[in-house]
């Protein structure tokens, strides 16, 4: 996984400092990416199409989650069955 696919290719800053804060989030990034894609790899083998990382990702961002005023959250939406598999390759 490159740089291109996390849109690093244009830094955009213009200090030292903002340019390793913005390297440092890059890097955890792609920490966090390689753990979810070590994850799901058993998945991925069974459908290639479905189930890559960066199509795990999206139907992640799908899930919408509320903060309510009752000190909990609240899912917006049922999870798809899809949403639901992928959740449950963290609990292996």
């Amino acid at each position: 996984m490159g740089k291109n696919e996390m849109d690093m290719d244009i830094l955009r800053v213009h200090s030292t400092p903002s340019l390793e804060s913005k390297i440092f989030i890059f890097f955890i990034a792609l920490i966090l990416r390689s753990a979810l894609f070590n994850k799901a790899y058993d998945t991925y083998k069974l459908n290639r199409k479905e189930y890559t990382t960066t199509a795990i990702i999206k139907e992640l961002e799908n899930i919408g989650i509320t903060f309510y005023s009752d000190d909990k959250y609240h899912s917006r939406y049922k999870l798809t069955a899809k949403q639901k598999k992928i959740l449950s390759i963290w609990h292996r």
